[in-house]
């Protein structure tokens, strides 16, 4: 179909497209407009397609604060999807992804809370201990994905933190035939 991209319409009908030549057009020509194209991106959060508000959400994280707010708000969304879109888009554009982490840090979705996790992995130990022990301590010994997060975001700080993991889930007893399914687990993938 022919788009007109001298239309905010038509820029919206080609980040709607299929196409990814298209859609990128129809993105970088909206995100050019700034934070007066945010009234007419809004609505498209409530789009029945789910890829199509993923977009949108990828796109307001973009546009200055006003856009990040509105992202920042889809954090306590219902929708876990949307929340771990959210958590996403945000990660490029803001200094200090932690104060996000903390918001999500307990959300009910392991879902969500795995991708708290990846979003700790390349800041330095010292700053994402605290974070990642609260997000440690809601593992429950099965998720074989949160597992994974967990020894991606530790690599190279295994042995930092495994004294301080071992008391969290085995206080009164350090020897091994004692040790609960989740303490099991860590001490495997992190060894």
């Amino acid at each position: 179909p022919q788009i007109d991209f001298s239309t905010v319409s038509g820029m919206i009908d080609a980040f709607k497209s299929p196409a990814i030549n298209v859609r990128n057009t129809g993105f970088e020509k909206l995100k050019a407009r700034g934070e007066i194209i945010i009234p007419a991106l809004t609505p498209m959060l409530q789009d029945k397609n789910q890829f199509v508000q993923a977009r949108v959400i990828w796109l307001l994280a973009q546009l200055g604060p006003h856009g990040q707010s509105i992202v920042e708000g889809l954090l306590r969304d219902k929708d876990e999807n949307i929340r771990i879109t959210a958590l996403r888009a945000l990660r490029p554009v803001v200094r200090d992804i932690t104060p996000y982490v903390a918001e999500i840090g307990n959300d009910p979705s392991p879902f969500v809370r795995r991708e708290a996790i990846q979003a700790l992995k390349d800041l330095p130990y010292y700053k994402k201990k605290p974070y990642l022990l609260k997000l440690i301590a809601q593992y429950d010994g099965k998720d074989r994905w949160y597992l994974e997060a967990i020894s991606s975001a530790l690599e190279g700080n295994e042995n930092d933190i495994y004294p301080e993991i071992k008391k969290m889930y085995n206080p009164e007893d350090y020897s091994p035939d004692k040790w609960n399914e989740k303490l099991s687990s860590i001490t495997w993938r992190l060894h």
